[in-house]
């Protein structure tokens, strides 16, 4: 996510450039989305797909109920 936003930022001096703004814009689109779906989109529907289950939480996190000793 680092490398994307230095890359975005990094092109910004181009936008005033009339030759470089279609490619500046394009880079800079382009990064954004392919990180939110990379960040995003990706793991929900990973999620989805193999029905991981959400953690539990709280104090009982972790713990099972005693068996009955015989």
């Amino acid at each position: 996510m680092l490398a994307a936003a230095t890359t975005v930022l990094g092109v910004v001096p181009l936008l005033p450039d009339i030759f470089w703004v279609a490619m500046a814009v394009t880079i800079m689109c382009g990064l954004t989305v392919s990180a939110l779906i990379t960040m995003i989109i990706v793991p929900v529907v990973y999620s989805i797909f193999f029905r991981v289950e959400r953690p539990a939480t709280g104090e009982t996190a972790g713990a099972t109920a005693p068996d009955a000793v015989e």
